[in-house]
């Protein structure tokens, strides 16, 4: 049996979205009734998921996003990822876009 190597796609996933700031490459990761939840939010399908990273990438300005470690389980079919976003507010959360520095860390898996 050959083991995935989830890391990397998690990792690539992170790159292409995150790092490049290209919402659009979620088509290459995500599936049409993808579901996740977020701060209580729940975001269900690739599209509303794809809003929801061109909103978030808008409510932080100068948006750095760094990858602080992933690991995944033997058979290489879960990953769990550990990041950090920093970048000035502008508007994030419903706060008045003041540009203060922010830093908050996050983990998916």
């Amino acid at each position: 049996m050959s083991v995935l190597n989830a890391v990397q796609i998690v990792e690539s996933f992170w790159a292409d979205v995150w790092v490049a700031r290209n919402p659009e490459a979620i088509d290459c990761y995500v599936v049409d009734d993808f579901v996740i939840t977020s701060a209580g939010e729940e975001i269900r399908s690739r599209n509303a998921f794809e809003e929801w990273v061109c909103e978030f990438q808008t409510m932080v300005a100068s948006l750095e996003f760094e990858t602080v470690e992933s690991f995944q389980n033997a058979e290489g079919i879960r990953v769990a990822s550990r990041w950090r976003v920093r970048g000035r507010n502008s508007g994030f959360l419903g706060l008045p876009p003041d540009q203060r520095a922010l830093e908050m860390t996050g983990t998916a898996g």
